[in-house]
């Protein structure tokens, strides 16, 4: 399939109406983002304030590691800090200033099925996975949680039983997308999103992750 417009504005709908999301999408998120990330040695032992301080409040607060206790989280991070600095320089910092569309699966599987291992070992988590690394590099990795995944294998009659799974079906979906529905897309996104940033007193957050908003969105207003 394809994304298509009508998804997009019941994607929206949605979020206005359906949730306690904030109305700037999530712009003035990004900002605080911005402010915190780390390019390289984002996971050394000598960040781990930054883990307890900035990363685990943030994953808790967007329901990522329920039921997990937080500190048994921040534990299993901790042992795999090293690990996950060597895969972040070798994996994703060559693909840090491209996005969904250009990136795929195999340059970032390493990172993100340890990534995974962080919520648990026997049951890999897609949505601890896809929160995690949306916060780290959010236009690559598009966010899904745990009722859009029950909605989307009931419409699409499939599992989404790894961030794997989520991540190869969003970029396909977007890559099918005529060029003249995703021109379409960006602008009635661009419109819609604007009004709302400028109610919030920003401008909208540089490296805003336009692609990956539109393919969560598109995915909340798909009728099935």
């Amino acid at each position: 399939m394809a994304f298509r417009v009508a998804e997009l504005r019941r994607g929206l709908h949605r979020w206005d109406e359906e949730t306690n999301w904030p109305r700037d999408l999530h712009n003035s998120f990004y900002w605080e983002l911005r402010a915190i990330r780390r390019q390289e040695g984002l996971f050394a032992i000598r960040h781990k304030d930054w883990w307890k301080h900035l990363v685990l409040p943030r994953l808790s607060n967007w329901q990522a590691t329920r039921p997990v206790r937080p500190q048994i989280i921040a534990e299993r991070a901790r042992r795999r800090f090293h690990a996950l600095n060597i895969l972040w320089n070798n994996e994703i910092m060559p693909e840090i200033n491209n996005d969904i569309e250009t990136v795929e699966w195999q340059c970032l599987q390493g990172f993100v099925e340890l990534v995974e291992q962080i919520k648990s070992l026997n049951n890999p988590s897609p949505v601890f996975a896809s929160k995690l690394c949306h916060f780290l590099v959010p236009n690559i990795f598009p966010v899904i949680d745990t009722e859009l995944r029950i909605k989307l294998e009931r419409q699409e009659n499939r599992s989404f039983g790894s961030y794997e799974d989520y991540y190869e079906f969003a970029r396909a979906e977007w890559r099918n997308t005529t060029p003249e529905e995703m021109s379409r897309l960006k602008e009635i996104f661009a419109e819609k999103s604007a009004r709302r940033i400028e109610e919030k007193g920003y401008e909208r957050a540089p490296g805003y992750p336009t692609k990956c908003k539109i393919i969560e969105l598109c995915f909340w207003g798909r009728n099935g």
